[in-house]
């Protein structure tokens, strides 16, 4: 009983040391400094938002603008850019804009690599049984359209229900047709897409750009 516990845990510590280098390898040479010096220097960050310019981590901030602009009160946390190659101080709202939007979950239109050219069918069953399995197609799929623009077309007015926390706003919009994309990984970074309508509002998006922090804030980080 005791060799098979211990075989067990041998098993199940080599499984999760696989796992571990798994991950690593998926990881660019400079994530390791910049994870290790984002965890010893609490204060430390590379570029900062306008509306954490001037306040240190953790300290409450405010970015302008109504909910559906990105716009309400937040603090200032610290996070790593997607490249691994920056610490970014920046307003994390404590309360994110939710949009359900209740679009269907597929189908999308796979990319050109996956498909070969247009009209080219699937190369074989097995590839034709994973397109089934994922909501996945060569052609364009059908328009798919959101709860808000239902009964619609395109230009039409609408209007937009945004949700954060118990409250519930309201704003005006028009029915617009774009191209929807999804970004998914298979051998590789990969994306999806699929044409949507949906309610859009005119109203810009807060921009907050990032700037790369001054000598002097990095001397006192």
């Amino acid at each position: 009983m005791k060799l098979r516990a211990g075989l067990f845990l041998f098993l199940l510590s080599l499984l999760v040391f696989g796992i571990n280098i798994a991950h690593a390898d998926l990881l660019p040479p400079q994530a390791a400094p910049l994870q290790q010096r984002f965890a010893e220097n609490p204060q430390a960050y590379d570029r900062v938002d306008p509306w954490c310019k001037s306040l240190t981590v953790n300290e409450a901030c405010t970015i302008p603008g109504n909910t559906l602009q990105g716009g309400g009160s937040g603090q200032c946390k610290r996070s790593m850019d997607r490249s691994y190659r920056y610490i970014d101080l920046t307003c994390s709202l404590n309360v994110r804009p939710v949009i359900e939007r209740g679009l269907p979950s597929g189908p999308w239109q796979a990319w050109a690599g996956y498909c070969g050219p247009p009209g080219s069918p699937p190369r074989d069953a097995a590839q034709l049984s994973q397109m089934q399995t994922m909501g996945w197609s060569c052609e364009e799929p059908a328009l798919a359209t959101d709860r808000f623009c239902t009964g619609l077309t395109e230009d039409q007015a609408c209007t937009l229900s945004v949700t954060a926390g118990a409250t519930v706003s309201n704003f005006d919009g028009v029915c617009q047709r774009k191209t929807e994309s999804k970004s998914i990984y298979h051998q590789g970074r990969k994306s999806l897409t699929r044409p949507v309508l949906q309610c859009q509002s005119p109203l810009p998006l807060t921009a907050s750009p990032l700037e790369p922090v001054n000598a002097w804030r990095k001397l006192v980080q």
